[in-house]
């Protein structure tokens, strides 16, 4: 048996709907466009809620992984904040215990904002997401703490991103691989 995607479900409700076929016409239409439009949909909930599980209900298919215990498979928001005069916006993430800074800027001037590098630069690498979009990271030694800090910067229809955060390598390049930008 062959799934029908949500347009043709909504399609098929419109054409066998008690409504006039003037009614019918201005709502397929709405269907066409609505078609042609990418749509972000954030979902925020605690920890094993059923987020993923929601997300992979609404498109029939895993598209999220579904996280089994205590342990959750996404990340959280901790802190976000919006900055329209810098035009700016920051997200603090928790993942596994760690906190992940992302910054993203809509404006062209320096984003340093005064930052000091007083750290040891380690390492500089590319990072390829599985959409294309290539990432800039550089891994850093915190002197006092003795850890490792990497940092990524990309730019991406005409913003800037920064993804800073205090965590393992992999996991790091893994959060970088599997942004998704839509066109």
């Amino acid at each position: 048996m062959r799934k029908t995607n949500i347009f043709e479900n909504m399609e098929n409700d419109i054409m066998n709907a008690d409504i006039n076929e003037n009614e019918k016409s201005k709502l397929l239409k709405n269907v066409m466009r609505l078609k042609d439009n990418k749509i972000n949909i954030m979902i925020t909930g605690a920890t094993g809620c059923g987020k993923s599980s929601t997300i992979n209900a609404l498109f029939d298919t895993e598209v999220a992984k579904v996280g089994v215990g205590v342990d959750p498979e996404t990340m959280e928001i901790e802190k976000y904040e919006l900055n329209t005069d810098l035009q700016k916006a920051m997200l603090l993430y928790k993942y596994k215990g760690q906190t992940v800074k992302y910054t993203m800027y809509m404006n062209n001037a320096d984003s340093s904002f005064g930052e000091k590098k007083t750290d040891e630069l380690v390492d500089e690498f590319l990072i390829i997401s599985d959409n294309g979009v290539e990432i800039k990271v550089k891994e850093y030694e915190e002197k006092d703490k003795k850890v490792r800090r990497y940092e990524a910067e990309f730019e991406y229809a005409g913003a800037q991103y920064e993804i800073k955060g205090v965590v393992e390598k992999k996991e790091f390049e893994k959060i970088l691989k599997n942004l998704y930008f839509s066109k």
